[in-house]
């Protein structure tokens, strides 16, 4: 039912283009009511309150009292004028001071007098001190005094609420405050032309509160209505229909549309009404897609339903338009009304409460960041140009809209289907049904907050364990890298020590040549793993950016100086293909081209490793580091790649300096 308010009401009347608009909004201190030139641009009554002098009061803007309404709208627009005056405490009667008293004005005045209510006379458009001499003409219409005002400059609008104030009835009872608080649910009712905002408004309130006709663009004003029901509180905003730009011809449709959109602005909840039988257009998708811009929690509410005569096949068929039409509202719920019927009608609200409450649900910023870990571990985000992206630390930001901030290493980093990815896991596990979900991505550290009690914060405990679990991950990165895989097959699988065989070095290369092809190839294997290893598994231990690097380099170190040889080890030539095969993918394959092309030459293994580490420390230095890829940490490209190949291709040099003696004694062993 219409919620009845204690306030006293002031009606401002009076004929078409006198200035009644433009004084209920001075008087109310709001841009509310369309102001246009153009006569008859205000149809339906729209209610503001104000306050002067210490006295609240409500504030009523009625249509242009015509002589004879011809037009169907116009006759409405008369009878909502006098329901009005019926409702009125105090009746403002507004006269235009640069033109005659005209037959209508006498007409009104006798009118006015058969309700029995104050009323007081403005003469409104007298904007300088010669104007104001003709509101002595206005005495013959016997009201009392003339007020000579300018609703558009302001002038003599503070005499005039002084007498209106001193009319107003005293209050019986402490006045209600207006109904602007959180305990209010602020409900747009939109969408495009004639598809029933109107005919749902009147049905809700149970009585022909807004002009209803056959002709689209009816409703102009975005009108407020206090309405309650089983004992909560609601604003309902009526809008005029939604057109796309090119469908707006005249400046007065340009008007009401931007109020439409501007209630959309100020709402807690959205119904976005969509014809049943006409199925979702163009138009709707375009609504929708402005209310979630907006931020607005939405409810989709399909009118006419009376009218459908298969409704579980058209059901059904709407539930598929709206997913193939405007997938990104895919979390909206729906629900079908008729408004001739009645049907459904107030269950729309127990979707508008349920959606209210979804609103303005707030998320801990520990839960939060527990979720994010979640995300972190179990649906890592690519990498791009060798960066991964990296979420430091999230928060709720606000509510109406629902707002999340993520801090970031770097915005570029984040497709958008990871950010919507993101999104749904959190409607996934929070809900947040109808409400559109913002996420803003914001570079850098995340602000020093409190933590909460009994918890702290990812990001801290991330600073904090950067140390210690780095440390860890390169020792055990070494450990791995140091088992001699080669000689251990050997003792355990054909009691042959390799370091007294051939070469004497524990490598593949010499596993090869001593206990054969297969072991040879299990060695180079194995050796091949130690490096990859490191870098794929280890490192995730460090939330370090260059933990992938500095376990790759341990791993490296531990080959060629195990702990458990004393520190007499191979070359280095597998394990750090298995660190660079995940760093630098196309780097190594380049590589192992040249090794393959100098080995088919020279039959040298140790001139193709050779051969390798030189094109690898020539390379890293001439390609761009676009391909440089690591799925599971951010690995820099840059400056401290290129040093860590240009000290690894040296170190694998040195380690080959006597076989380069014999390759230039000619002495080198050939396969």
């Amino acid at each position: 039912m219409a919620k009845k308010s204690s306030l006293p009401l002031v009606a401002i009347c009076g004929r078409p283009n006198v200035g009644k608009s433009t004084l209920f909004n001075r008087i109310i201190a709001k841009q509310r009511a369309i102001v246009h030139a153009e006569e008859g641009i205000t149809r339906d009554r729209a209610y503001g309150s104000a306050e002067w002098g210490g006295r609240r009061f409500r504030v009523v803007d009625t249509g242009g009292i015509v002589e004879n309404p011809i037009d169907p709208i116009v006759e409405k627009m008369q009878e909502q004028i006098r329901a009005a005056l019926d409702e009125a405490d105090v009746i403002v009667f507004l006269v235009d001071g640069q033109q005659e008293i005209t037959r209508i004005d006498a007409e009104l005045r006798d009118e006015l007098f058969t309700y029995g209510k104050p009323v007081v006379l403005a003469v409104n458009k007298l904007d300088n001190p010669d104007l104001e001499l003709n509101r002595h003409e206005f005495y013959a219409l016997g009201i009392g005094e003339p007020h000579a005002i300018s609703s558009g400059h302001g002038l003599g609008i503070g005499a005039l609420l002084d007498a209106v104030v001193a009319l107003l009835p005293e209050p019986t009872r402490a006045p209600e405050l207006e109904a602007e608080g959180p305990s209010v649910t602020r409900v747009a009712v939109i969408g495009k032309p004639n598809v029933g905002k109107s005919s749902f408004v009147n049905a809700i309130l149970n009585e022909e509160r807004q002009i209803v006709t056959e002709v689209p663009g009816t409703t102009r004003d975005a009108v407020d209505l206090e309405f309650r029901w089983r004992g909560k509180d609601y604003i309902l905003i009526d809008t005029a229909g939604m057109r796309k730009k090119a469908g707006i011809k005249r400046k007065v449709e340009y008007y009401s549309v931007a109020r439409a959109l501007r209630a959309v602005r100020r709402a807690d909840v959205c119904l976005v009404m969509v014809d049943a039988v006409e199925g979702v257009t163009d138009q709707d998708k375009r609504i929708l897609g402005y209310v979630q811009e907006q931020g607005a929690a939405i409810v989709i509410v399909l009118t006419k339903w009376d009218r459908v005569a298969d409704k579980d096949g058209r059901f059904k068929e709407l539930s598929e338009e709206l997913t193939f039409r405007a997938p990104f509202v895919k979390y909206v719920p729906f629900i079908t009304i008729s408004n001739v019927t009645r049907q459904r009608l107030y269950r729309t609200f127990e979707v508008i409460d349920r959606v209210a409450a979804e609103a303005a649900k707030r998320i801990s910023t520990a839960e939060l960041n527990r979720l994010l870990e979640e995300i972190r571990n179990k649906e890592a985000p690519a990498v791009y140009k060798g960066k991964q992206a990296k979420i430091r630390y999230a928060t709720q930001a606000g509510v109406k809209p629902t707002r999340f901030v993520l801090f970031v290493n770097q915005k570029r980093l984040f497709h958008f289907s990871y950010v919507r990815h993101i999104e749904n896991r959190l409607r996934q596990r929070y809900g947040f049904e109808g409400v559109p979900i913002q996420l803003e991505l914001r570079e850098g550290r995340a602000p020093a907050a409190k933590p909460e009690r009994g918890t702290l914060e990812t990001a801290t405990v991330e600073r904090m364990m950067i140390v210690p679990t780095s440390i860890a991950a390169i020792v055990l990165s070494y450990l791995l890298g140091a088992v001699p895989c080669g000689l251990w097959l050997g003792l355990w699988l054909r009691d042959t020590d390799i370091r007294q065989h051939g070469s004497k070095n524990i490598g593949a290369t010499n596993t090869l040549r001593v206990l054969g092809k297969k072991l040879g190839a299990a060695a180079l294997v194995l050796d091949v793993a130690k490096g990859m290893v490191p870098v794929l598994l280890i490192a995730r231990l460090s939330p370090w950016d260059y933990a992938p690097l500095l376990c790759g380099i341990a791993a490296i170190i531990g080959h060629l100086a195990p702990v458990y040889l004393k520190l007499r080890g191979g070359k280095g030539i597998a394990t750090s293909a298995g660190v660079f095969l995940v760093l630098c993918p196309l780097l190594v394959f380049i590589a192992l081209a040249a090794f393959l092309v100098v080995l088919a030459i020279t039959r040298m293994v140790s001139a193709g490793s050779i051969s390798a580490a030189i094109v690898m420390l020539v390379l890293v230095y001439v390609l761009p580091f676009t391909w440089a890829a690591y799925p599971t940490h951010a690995v820099p490209a840059g400056p401290a790649l290129r040093i860590v190949v240009t000290l690894m291709a040296l170190l694998v040099i040195w380690r080959h300096r006597s076989n380069i003696l014999r390759i230039l004694k000619g002495k080198e062993n050939r396969f």
